[in-house]
């Protein structure tokens, strides 16, 4: 069975209508199941933007599975801190032409997997990137004392 978060039923003759919300949680992964897209479009990818800040997002690829349903991992590091933002879902058409799918809410909250607050300076690996030449970046979220922050270290300087 594969992790699923968010079960996202697409109608595209509604796209005035907001599709389901995300609730994610702060740095943690997510992943989203969007069911009835069309059968004719490929290419699908999900776009979320950064809580607190129109001008950055990001964009993931889902997966085909059967049924005409597709299964989109989104990493952690896309929800770096907590608020509102949005998601939209884009495809390609069968004329091989951007299309829209629909869009929702994204809301980021908090995430404590235990009961013990976080002392300054605490760090909680995030995720592992390699590039194309084999580095590995590590990204950590560091907590100052007040407030979490995104940090990248690379592995193999």
């Amino acid at each position: 069975m594969d992790q699923v978060n968010a079960i996202i039923d697409c109608d595209v003759t509604r796209l005035n209508f907001p599709l389901r919300p995300f609730y994610a949680k702060r740095y943690k992964s997510f992943v989203a199941l969007i069911r009835n897209a069309p059968a004719d479009v490929q290419a699908v990818k999900v776009r979320v933007w950064k809580a607190n800040d129109e001008n950055v997002y990001y964009d993931f690829p889902a997966n085909p599975k059967p049924n005409d349903e597709w299964l989109c991992y989104i990493i952690g590091t896309a929800f770096p801190e907590s608020g509102a933002s949005r998601y939209e879902i884009h495809a390609t058409d069968a004329k091989d032409n951007p299309t829209a799918i629909g869009g929702g809410e994204v809301l980021v909250g908090a995430f404590a997997y235990t009961n013990v607050p976080a002392t300054p300076g605490a760090e909680v690996t995030v995720d592992t990137i390699h590039d194309a030449n084999g580095n590995v970046y590590i990204i950590k979220a560091v907590f100052d004392g007040e407030n979490w922050t995104s940090q990248i270290e690379e592995e193999n300087p």
